[in-house]
């Protein structure tokens, strides 16, 4: 636009009433300090993996199984050491859903804010789960 043409259009939208607008200043960024002890939260992490597992209605502890005279005394101990258990695609996904459903309706049963990000960013990350969060009209 020629830079005559828009000083005359300014004048003419002054002489009308419109008032020039003002820009507001730039946001700045908060600074978000948020750290993740990989050790604490990895374990929390995988205490929820395994307190989510027994609470699965299906769910029939290893050592009750009748199958388990099958199993070798290596895949036993891996059973019976929660830190050793291997986890479902369904059960690596329903753990950040359920850390985010507490989020969001403020229940702190696995610590603060931060350390519950901290435990939903260890299991997205270290527990190789494509995660897929429910809405929470959505399924379980």
């Amino acid at each position: 636009m020629d830079p005559r043409t828009l000083k005359e259009l300014t004048q003419t939208a002054e002489k009308e009433g419109f008032i020039r607008a003002q820009r507001l200043p730039m946001l700045s960024a908060k600074a978000v300090n948020f750290v993740i002890e990989w050790g604490v939260e990895r374990v929390k992490a995988r205490t929820l993996l395994a307190t989510l597992r027994m609470q699965d209605p299906k769910w029939v502890d290893p050592g009750r199984q009748k199958r388990r005279v099958f199993r070798s005394a290596r895949k036993q101990t891996c059973l019976n050491d929660p830190g050793q258990r291997t986890y479902e695609f369904n059960e690596l996904g329903a753990a950040p859903d359920h850390v985010v459903r507490n989020l969001i309706q403020g229940i702190w049963d696995l610590g603060t804010r931060d350390e519950q990000l901290g435990i939903a960013q260890v299991l997205i990350d270290h527990e190789a789960a494509d995660v897929y969060i429910a809405g929470m009209d959505g399924p379980n």
